[in-house]
This record gives C-alpha cells, sequence and structure tokens, in this order.
C-alpha cells in the first residue's frame, strides 16, 4: 500500500544529547515521522543520547562551547543549512534553541524560507550573553513563528522587541512524563 507523505520537516538542533530542548526535539521528531519526512539536522552527531524519528544529517561542526569558536562556525552552519534547505526543499522548519535558530534563520532567509520557519525559544533569555540579545532583535521578526516554552519568555520576547503577533506560547509535552498511577491533584473546583 502507498501513501503520500504530507510534509517534509527540517529540524535543527545542535545535538541529541542530554537535555529538554533535546529531548523534546526528539518526541516531536519520532511523532511527526509517523506520517511525514522528517530530518532532523545536528552539529555533530558523537554522543547522541536521544533517537530520531526520521533521518539525521550531520553538518559536521564541532560541538565547542566557547562563544567566540560558535561565532566562528556560524558563517559555516549558515552556508550548510543553505546547502540542506536547497537540496532538501522543505515544507516545515523548526530550530531548538538559539544556537541552532540563528543559523536557521539566516539560511531560510537566504534561501527565501522565512514563512515556513519557526524558532522555538527554550530557556530564559536573562541567563543569555549580549550578544544573543542583540540577535535575537535582529532575527527573530523574520520567521513565520518564535515558541516560547513559558508565557514568561514570550514576555521576554515581547520585551526585546520581537512582535507579538509572532509569538506564541506552547508549553513542554508533559503527559508522556507525568507517572500515569499517581492519583490527580485534590480540589473542589470544576474546571470549565
Amino acid at each position: 500500500m502507498l501513501y503520500k507523505v504530507a510534509m517534509k520537516i527540517l529540524i535543527h538542533i545542535a545535538n541529541l544529547q542530554h537535555g529538554g530542548a533535546e529531548r523534546v526535539a526528539s518526541r516531536l521528531s519520532q511523532e511527526w515521522a509517523k506520517t511525514h519526512q522528517v530530518l532532523v539536522a545536528v552539529s555533530s552527531n558523537r554522543a547522541s543520547v536521544y533517537p530520531a524519528g526520521g533521518d539525521i544529517h550531520e553538518l559536521g561542526i564541532p560541538a565547542i562551547a566557547h562563544p567566540l569558536v560558535k561565532l566562528f562556525y556560524l558563517p559555516i552552519r549558515v552556508l550548510r543549512l543553505v546547502q540542506l534547505m536547497r537540496r532538501y526543499k522543505p515544507d516545515y522548519i523548526i530550530g531548538f534553541m538559539e544556537e541552532a535558530n540563528f543559523p536557521l534563520i539566516m539560511a531560510a532567509l537566504l534561501t527565501g524560507n522565512l514563512r515556513r520557519t519557526q524558532a522555538s525559544v527554550r530557556m530564559s533569555i536573562d541567563y543569555m550573553q549580549r550578544l544573543k540579545h542583540l540577535l535575537i532583535r535582529l532575527l527573530y521578526n523574520l520567521p513565520s513563528r518564535v515558541v516560547a516554552v513559558s508565557r514568561g519568555v514570550r514576555q521576554q520576547l515581547v520585551g526585546l522587541g520581537i512582535s507579538d503577533r509572532r509569538l506564541v506560547f506552547i508549553a513542554n509535552p508533559a503527559p508522556a512524563m507525568v507517572n500515569k498511577s499517581s492519583p490527580p491533584p485534590r480540589s473542589k473546583e470544576k474546571f470549565t
């Protein structure tokens, strides 16, 4: 039996090592891969802990934490993402965390894919360096949507000048992490 793949989805995240954003990217890619063609682009695939749905494409960027080294590799990452977007021709593009969002948005701009692109902010921007604040101001009004993991992060982004109409709050997918045997919270309130 043949079926048509509904969409080609490109996910970009630095890696699939330990971490909350990595776990969410893993779970989403696995779910989407059930009905869509999924490609997960990672800087480096070494020491991946979480599985990916679909295929993994390694950009060949070393996993180095120093900010100046990351800045050095930024144009290389953008160029490799441009090549990947032109070859893969995704219908939907999503980045997880700033290390992936910045080059992804730049590559989407260069390939005409901004309307298909979504950035996902997974942590409070209060803890980010000033350079990241500048890049957020410059880049996050370009993609079609910016997803914030909390209402607080959403408000922080508004405070940096990101258009309210681009921002959406989507909480982490928690149901799979909840112990099904635990009793529901006690409350006499009725929810409507």
